[in-house]
């Protein structure tokens, strides 16, 4: 992926802080279908806490197992533009609101 401007860095936290104009509604959230996307692929820690890796390959280099990762569509914009913490915020909503485990 070409990218312009500084490279985003997955396994680093942006201390907190959410950029107001990245910020995603429960409607933007619906809206990804109709949207271009990224894929990332997302361990969910039991604390809700999630990491992130940009490929398989990555992941398994790091110990994950496979059957552990969940494979999340982002939007390209928030992909590009965001911030890490905008992308981890967004990928623990689409976990939560899609989350089989729970009745």
């Amino acid at each position: 992926m070409t990218r312009h401007g500084p490279v985003s860095c997955f396994d680093r936290a942006e201390g907190g802080v959410v950029s107001p104009h990245m910020a995603l509604k429960p409607a933007a959230m619906e809206d990804v279908g109709h949207q271009e996307k990224d894929i990332l692929f997302v361990y969910r820690h039991p604390d809700g806490a999630v990491t992130l890796y940009s490929d398989t390959d990555w992941a398994l280099e790091r110990g994950m197992k496979l059957e552990d990762l969940h494979e999340v569509a982002i939007p390209r914009k928030l992909y590009a533009e965001g911030t890490i913490q905008d992308v981890r915020e967004y990928v623990a909503r689409y976990l939560e609101e899609h989350d089989t485990s729970h009745p």
